[in-house]
């Protein structure tokens, strides 16, 4: 009932979304965060009412989200193919960082092997020397290698005990390009442990699309029961994230616009193999 032509509609939305902001901040775990997807219509306002309830501080991140893949042909202006997805937390001082797991794309790009693959994966290479970093004396020092000396232009990233550790481990690689030594250093895609490396998520996200959620829901209900359907690997992207270093197996995730359902549908696939047994907790409107 709330139509664009009514003046009170930006309004009307804010009496409708404040109270559900509220209780959501009061009812997240000291380290909980929230995820708010929202179009260019009330992301401004949205940002705002976020900002009051959670405080500025508690504001994380506001993702770029490339949710379709074109927009069809538009008389003026741009084609419109993207949204936004907001996150908050509870307490700033109780979120250190949030790691995502590489995509397969990602994951595929380790295709270095030595001794070490069946334990740890493969390996990519990254350069030793760095440029952007305040100058330490202690960085700055030569690396022998098959008798000759490489010294950084500026310094290296690591101090020279654990240079002297990589090389012994077999986990520097040299490479000489006309003369000019380089020094890089191998990440693998398995840590000690054979934990998978996480990443940085980043805050613009190309896919999942929309069309996929429409075809998700078509295939198991037969029909366009719904509007715009969330996709389900949009929400495991989100619940896959790990915060402060731990990634939550039983908790409590709380979605208060069910829609179609997509929250209860993607919230077991990211324990799959970790054997975690999350709950969840949807809210829908009143059915017609």
């Amino acid at each position: 009932t709330n139509t664009e032509t009514d003046g009170r509609f930006h309004s009307k939305w804010l009496n409708m979304i404040y109270p559900r902001l509220y209780l959501a901040r009061n009812l997240l775990r000291e380290d909980g965060v929230m995820f708010v997807s929202i179009d260019s219509t009330e992301v401004v306002s949205l940002k705002a009412v976020c900002d009051e309830v959670f405080g500025e501080e508690c504001f994380v991140e506001q993702i770029v989200w490339k949710n379709k893949y074109n927009a069809g042909a538009q008389t003026r202006g741009f084609s419109s193919v993207h949204e936004y997805i907001l996150c908050y937390c509870r307490s700033r001082d109780a979120i250190t960082n949030i790691v995502a797991p590489l995509s397969a794309e990602a994951a595929a790009e380790y295709k270095g092997r030595d001794s070490k693959f069946a334990r740890r994966g493969g390996f990519v290479t990254q350069p030793l020397a760095t440029g952007s970093k305040d100058p330490r004396p202690n960085l700055r020092y030569p690396i022998v290698w098959q008798g000759k000396e490489i010294w950084p232009e500026k310094q290296w990233l690591w101090s020279k005990e654990r240079v002297e550790q990589a090389l012994a481990n077999d986990e520097i690689v040299v490479n000489d390009s006309d003369g000019k030594l380089s020094v890089r250093v191998k990440q693998y895609l398995k840590a000690e442990d054979g934990q998978t490396r996480l990443t940085k998520p980043l805050s613009l996200m190309i896919g999942p699309f929309n069309q996929e959620g429409s075809k998700e829901t078509k295939g198991i209900l037969g029909a366009d029961v719904f509007d715009f359907p969330k996709p389900t690997a949009l929400i495991e992207f989100l619940l896959s994230l790990s915060v402060s270093d731990r990634q939550d197996r039983e908790g409590i995730i709380l979605d208060f616009f069910a829609g179609s359902g997509t929250t209860a549908h993607a919230v077991p696939a990211p324990h799959k193999q970790d054997g975690g047994h999350p709950k969840f907790i949807l809210v829908p409107l009143p059915p017609p």
